[in-house]
């Protein structure tokens, strides 16, 4: 992913131009953001462009 486009990856509908090829219309991440979010939680993305992207989800801990 382009270091351009790392900040709009999670606005509903955004599709980068780097993925022509990528079947979709850009929900995806908008909707898992939200979801995660819901619950507490936190998503982050990094991206190195042609070497890989790497998604972190993290989620407080439960104090049942």
């Amino acid at each position: 992913i382009p270091e351009k486009d790392l900040p709009l990856v999670f606005d509903t509908f955004y599709r980068s131009q780097a993925i022509e090829n990528i079947q979709g219309i850009g929900l995806g991440l908008s909707i898992t953001k939200q979801l995660i979010e819901q619950m507490n939680g936190t998503i982050e993305i990094h991206s190195i462009l042609d070497y890989g992207t790497t998604v972190s989800i993290k989620f407080p801990m439960s104090e049942a």
